[in-house]
């Protein structure tokens, strides 16, 4: 594999993260982003990987900068200050940009999978289903994890992954 090409790490890294093995995933991905610091697919799941290893510093940290790197959803972000590293307001602020971003684009199968990780973060469990992308995930409320979107399907009970809910996998 080329060392330099973002889609070849982000790709190692999507399989690494298929398999739940999530600290190989995070160092494949953070490979891709090296090469392409705007590369959405694999900071959104380093998002859910480092959430997935019980790094919500880091998980959010990753999840505002794909709002910062996307195209449609930066301008929410410019010209806000990010609440410090650690900070307990991170994942109140960085949880509320994600929000407007759904009011933008409610069908946004992205958006939706990482106010589910946001949710997760939060613990606020109840309020994944209540996402317009989540709406047909519906009748699993009684499940343990969300589904989280195919990348590329408008379906999103087309599963690639699961979250848990309960902060384990």
């Amino acid at each position: 594999m080329n060392p330099e090409s973002t889609e070849g790490w982000r790709h190692l890294g999507m399989v690494q993260a298929e398999n739940d093995n999530d600290r190989a995933a995070i160092a494949s991905l953070l490979r891709a982003v090296e090469a392409d610091s705007s590369n959405l697919e694999a900071l959104l799941e380093l998002g859910v990987s480092c959430t997935n290893e019980l790094d919500q510093n880091q998980a959010l940290l990753f999840m505002h900068t794909w709002l910062e790197a996307h195209p449609v959803y930066r301008e929410l972000v410019e010209g806000m200050d990010l609440p410090d590293y650690g900070d307990y307001r991170m994942l109140e602020h960085v949880t509320s940009q994600f929000k407007r971003a759904a009011a933008m684009n409610p069908d946004d199968g992205d958006v939706s999978s990482a106010l589910g990780v946001l949710c997760n973060l939060s613990r606020e469990y109840d309020e994944v289903i209540s996402f317009p992308a989540m709406k047909p995930l519906k009748h699993l409320t009684n499940m343990p994890y969300i589904v989280r979107p195919h990348r590329g399907s408008s379906n999103p009970s087309v599963s690639t992954r699961r979250i848990t809910l309960s902060g384990t996998n």
